[in-house]
């Protein structure tokens, strides 16, 4: 299949740190991912972790630098989806005064 736009990645927030357990896999961390393939990235999981295990913590429960992650993304033209990976219903809420 050759036809631009009908597929496309997904870059794995959470899981690409290089220290954390699946992220020791792609070398250079999740910012090589973004730098390789910046007009392939359509959508991005993401969660917080403790950068040893992929938990999917609320965002700010955890120690990934949110930040830079989101400049980089921000810095390849990234149009697509944030999708919120958190394991319950009360850690999409964590950090939000609902009162």
């Amino acid at each position: 299949m050759n036809r631009p736009g009908v597929l496309g990645l997904t870059y794995e927030i959470s899981g690409t740190h290089p220290r954390c357990s699946h992220g020791s896999l792609l070398p250079g961390g999740g910012e090589s991912f973004i730098k390789a393939f910046p007009g392939k990235i359509v959508s991005s999981n993401i969660s917080d972790n403790d950068l040893y295990l992929d938990r999917h913590l609320p965002i700010g429960a955890g120690k990934i630098g949110f930040r830079k992650v989101l400049e980089l993304l921000k810095g390849i033209g990234f149009k697509g989806t944030l999708n919120l990976e958190v394991d319950t219903d009360e850690d999409r809420l964590y950090g939000w005064d609902l009162s």
